[in-house]
């Protein structure tokens, strides 16, 4: 915008939000995935729809390939669309039917609170917005793609190890490598993550400070 010729002193930045700078209640931890899959493997979610800009089917595949070097990590799907078929197609294809949850639309937020609150790690394969808020307010830590001309402003939330990582856009290979890498360093480190994604939550990311904003702009004007 000051390259559009707008005054620098005139513009101000407000970080997006979901709501306040509430840490979610432990009251969330469940055996929901042990549950479901019988083990007790890290889980990556995915919320959102099933269409091909997604790259979910380079989920699979990284899936797949980890599993083949000893890397086991469960997949929920959080959500529906066109490419559902031909993703439950590929899991029995790539024999990881057993790690991958098409849980398929979900609009209750209890149910999307428990779910979200006890994964490990949120993926977002293609752009990444308000999802990574979403799973930050629960401590839920996040990948995306670090080519942050083409990302959403939310990218900024995903600090590597700490909150999250970033792989190079269009490279699945280095998406698989991000994610084992990640899982091998949050291994015994659940808590302090989910304190990380926290602090990330109540630092900007809030209502608070939306509205703190504001009211210092009005206040100079």
């Amino acid at each position: 915008m000051i390259q559009l010729g707008y005054p620098a002193k005139k513009l101000d930045v407000i970080y997006n939000s979901l709501g306040a700078r509430n840490n979610k209640s432990k009251a969330l931890l469940s055996e929901v995935y042990h549950n479901h899959f019988g083990n007790n493997n890290p889980v990556l979610i995915f919320t959102g729809r099933l269409t091909p800009q997604k790259k979910l089917e380079g989920t699979l595949t990284a899936l797949k390939n980890l599993k083949d070097r000893g890397v086991n990590c469960n997949l929920m799907l959080i959500g529906d669309g066109p490419e559902r078929d031909k993703l439950e197609r590929l899991s029995e294809e790539f024999d990881i039917k057993s790690q991958v949850w098409f849980y398929g639309k979900c609009y209750d937020e209890t149910i999307l609170n428990e779910l979200i609150y006890n994964a490990d790690l949120c993926i977002a394969p293609g752009e990444v917005g308000l999802t990574a808020l979403h799973a930050m307010e629960y401590g839920v830590p996040v990948i995306s793609h670090g080519d942050f001309d083409t990302q959403m402003p939310e990218y900024e939330t995903i600090v590597p190890m700490k909150t999250g990582q970033l792989f190079e856009k269009g490279n699945m290979t280095d998406f698989e490598l991000k994610i084992e890498e990640w899982l091998k360093f949050a291994n015994g480190r659940r808590e302090e993550i989910r304190q990380n994604c926290y602090d990330m939550i109540n630092g900007k990311w809030n209502i608070d400070n939306q509205i703190e904003i504001l009211k210092r702009i009005i206040n100079e004007q």
